[in-house]
């Protein structure tokens, strides 16, 4: 018995360091993460309680209950089945975390935090080694240049900036927070992985990271020196590169153009708010989304957007057209509870992440992509399944006697 504990220990172990080193997979192997954890779960440890599962996975279990049943009113059948594919970890992850335990999930968190930010400084170090080849550094060829290749060509990996630079963010706020990594090393890491993230200069991400680190300073006066510095090296460094700056002065145009990112989402949002006065309580349904939106950009002329496939770039739009007023009301107050019993048992970290994703979720559809889908579930599942959780802290009435009605 032991020896077999000792066998699913390990193996949970490797699974930390595979998930901490998430960023350097290519896009096709990551599910198979999702799934070699499920397997371990399902086959080395006892079922978890029903009850407990549904309160504390609730805002992703609701979120990918209601996708599903938008299935029944879709037209685009065999879309909607390929995204509700896409989305199962939002059921997959939150299931195998409950089921391996607090003690376990304390473990299993620490290794992934540590491989996690050492993967982040080896993809950062590999994006200047890989736009100096591009010569995107010196002025030969410009930053978006090399932002195309990132996406498309970066050594078999092949994600986003977006993506990579909300897991840029999140390893930033982990060394914030963390206190037993080496200061040495902290810092070395801290430097390399802002570097990284300024060079990619993705506004909303960046934002987002500077609001949460205000929350951080909130709770944390004595490190006002800590804030104002991160702030200040930020600032000097998007002003100090021109193709940043320029990037971040957009914002301050009101245009709505197809030439500036920040334009381009002024037009999507303004059409995708249009939409969802026809979607309304329930939404167009999963598979249907995105093809009203491209008729939406037809009839707009905006043919450059529907050849393309733009989605609605903002998470709560999304979330309103395909399950509609109702769906998105619903999973924003699943969100807003949570966050707050995080906030009550001082999980201050967990909040920051929390504040992080609820804000880039105004510029980004962040869970329509796979890897946003299991970044994201697998914070939120890491933070709900820690050390500081009771078993009832999340005391839903509502879900409880829904709960005791199915299984008496």
């Amino acid at each position: 018995m032991a020896k077999h504990k000792k066998t699913i220990d390990f193996s949970l172990k490797i699974i930390a360091y595979l998930f901490g080193m998430f960023i350097l997979f290519p896009n096709k192997v990551k599910p198979y993460l999702i799934l070699l954890l499920f397997l371990i779960t399902c086959f080395s440890y006892k079922k978890s309680n029903l009850k407990l599962l549904l309160n504390k996975g609730l805002p992703l279990f609701f979120l990918f209950l209601m996708y599903l049943l938008s299935l029944l009113y879709s037209c685009q059948i065999d879309t909607g089945i390929n995204l509700i594919l896409r989305m199962t970890p939002l059921f997959i992850l939150p299931y195998s975390f409950c089921v391996i335990g607090i003690a376990n999930n304390k473990l299993f968190f620490s290794n992934f935090k540590k491989t996690f930010i050492i993967s982040l400084v080896i993809y950062t170090i590999l994006i200047f080694i890989y736009l100096y080849k591009l010569n995107c550094l010196f002025g030969i060829n410009n930053l978006n240049y090399g932002y195309s290749y990132i996406a498309n060509e970066f050594y078999g990996i092949n994600d986003h900036p977006i993506y990579i630079s909300s897991y840029f963010c999140i390893g930033l706020l982990i060394i914030i927070y963390e206190k037993n990594i080496n200061k040495y090393f902290s810092f070395f890491a801290f430097l390399t992985i802002l570097f990284g993230l300024i060079i990619l200069s993705r506004k909303g991400s960046i934002i987002a990271f500077l609001i949460s680190i205000i929350y951080y300073l909130f709770f944390n006066k004595n490190q006002l020196f800590k804030a104002l510095l991160i702030f200040s090296s930020i600032l000097l460094l998007i002003f100090s590169i021109p193709e940043i700056n320029n990037r971040f002065f957009e914002l301050a145009n009101t245009e709505k153009t197809l030439n500036t990112s920040t334009g381009i989402r002024q037009i999507i949002w303004k059409n995708a708010l249009e939409l969802t006065a026809k979607s309304k309580f329930f939404g167009f349904g999963v598979g249907d989304v995105q093809n009203e939106l491209d008729k939406k950009y037809s009839e707009k002329h905006l043919f450059l957007l529907e050849k393309d496939e733009y989605n609605a770039h903002n998470q709560y739009i999304q979330i309103m057209l395909t399950i509609g007023y109702v769906g998105l009301f619903l999973f924003i107050m699943t969100l807003v509870y949570f966050t707050f019993i995080l906030h009550r048992e001082k999980n201050y970290f967990g909040v920051s992440v929390l504040i992080f994703f609820y804000i880039l979720f105004n510029t980004e559809s962040y869970l329509e992509r796979q890897n946003g889908i299991i970044f994201f579930s697998l914070m939120f599942s890491l933070l709900n399944y820690s050390e500081e959780m009771k078993e009832n802290r999340f005391n839903f009435p509502l879900v409880n006697r829904v709960i005791k009605f199915l299984l008496p």
